[in-house]
């Protein structure tokens, strides 16, 4: 899907929005370029596409970082204890 053909083109916005006037309206409405990536993305063209994004790094590096926000997070809410037990011990002496 490098490179698509003038006739690919027309049948996506044909099969998408049928008439000429309503690609007109939905440009209208929601802009030229959502309305041509509407239809290029909805039709057969998406269906062409057949690689697979890999998101295992993505997973690992997200799955890494939770524990290191957890530790972080945690310490912070400990903070908070101490000051306010400092506080509460303070104010009844």
């Amino acid at each position: 899907m490098d490179h698509l053909t003038q006739e690919q083109i027309n049948n996506a916005m044909t099969k998408t929005y049928g008439t000429p006037r309503n690609f007109l309206n939905a440009v209208k409405k929601y802009g030229l370029g959502a309305a041509v990536s509407v239809a290029l993305i909805s039709n057969a063209n998406a269906a062409d596409v057949t690689a697979t994004v890999d998101v295992t790094s993505v997973v690992s590096t997200i799955t890494n970082g939770v524990t290191t926000v957890s530790s972080i997070g945690l310490a912070v809410l400990s903070l908070f204890v101490v000051i306010k037990i400092f506080k509460w011990v303070r104010s009844a002496m």
